[in-house]
């Protein structure tokens, strides 16, 4: 499926940034499946990061992930996000767990919603990790480095130079479809 055009409407203002990640197996496809599975639900992907191979955050214990970043623009509330992507995990086959940092087919995270900040039991907006995790701030400097955190009043460039996470990232390559 071929990358839509940018909206020109779109500015850094009101776009959204998803990240996406999985570490179990064929970490690219779950990845591919997961925007092809939330672009025909209505979202507009317009621009997605390489792929980045991490170690993982929170628990050494866990395989090494596969990262993208991707800036979309979108029809619905924060919290309709919030329900479409975690509909989108269940139906790619993650299962929810409690109890810390697991393995898992996917991982789709709300990172911005535009300058909006929402804090709610269900959803934090910005996603308050987005300054300790590498993977994220790398894929949102290749794609949107002047994007101001409106909670942080930081660009992205500023919290990856800042970043105290020491974890490895590295290139692992792109996107086939998107």
């Amino acid at each position: 499926m071929p990358l839509r055009e940018v909206n020109p409407k779109t500015d850094l203002n009101t776009a959204v940034f998803l990240g996406l990640g999985s570490n179990l197996g064929n970490r690219q496809f779950y990845i591919e499946k997961a925007l092809a599975e939330l672009n025909d639900a209505g979202l507009e992907i317009d621009k997605c990061s390489s792929l980045y191979w991490s170690a993982p955050w929170g628990n050494p214990r866990l395989r090494p992930f596969l990262n993208t970043v991707c800036r979309l623009n979108c029809p619905f509330s924060p919290e309709e996000l919030l329900f479409l992507c975690q509909k989108t995990e269940k139906f790619l086959g993650r299962k929810t767990t409690k109890g810390g940092y697991q393995n898992r087919i996917i991982d789709i995270d709300i990172l911005f919603f535009g300058n909006r900040i929402l804090q709610t039991d269900k959803l934090k907006i910005p996603h308050p990790e987005i300054p300790s995790r590498k993977f994220v701030l790398v894929g949102m400097n290749e794609i949107a480095a002047d994007f101001v955190d409106p909670a942080l009043n930081q660009t992205m460039a500023d919290l990856f130079q800042s970043t105290n996470d020491p974890l490895a990232v590295e290139l692992w390559g792109r996107l086939d479809s998107f």
